[in-house]
């Protein structure tokens, strides 16, 4: 039987202050879909730290800031299916530190 479950989480990067909005989105839209907010007002430091490929393995999209991708390099260690970065202009200027942590996720498909 084939599905269109996919392989890992996802990982969306917007600023702070959409994270919400679109945790409100998904869980209106996609109420199936298992996301979680990887963010310091969201969880603790130390929760945040042990987001591993394990730890993630039964979530399909974790949300996360610039902010905290530039914060916690964990982040970027992790094998992302699909990498979706909204509000891009936030990595418009290539010399700036978020941009260059944002072009560091390593992802099966997605943008940049």
């Amino acid at each position: 039987m084939k599905t269109n479950k996919v392989s890992g989480p996802s990982i969306l990067v917007a600023p702070a202050s959409l994270m919400a909005n679109w945790a409100a989105e998904i869980s209106r839209f996609a109420p199936d879909l298992k996301a979680i907010i990887a963010h310091p007002s969201a969880m603790s430091s130390a929760e945040f730290r042990h987001l591993t490929p394990d730890v993630l393995q039964p979530v399909d999209l974790v949300i996360t800031s610039y902010g905290s991708l530039v914060r916690i390099p964990e982040l970027l260690k992790i094998p992302w299916n699909l990498s979706i970065i909204d509000e891009a202009q936030a990595i418009k200027n290539p010399g700036t530190k978020q941009s260059h942590v944002v072009k560091q996720l390593h992802a099966r498909l997605g943008s940049p």
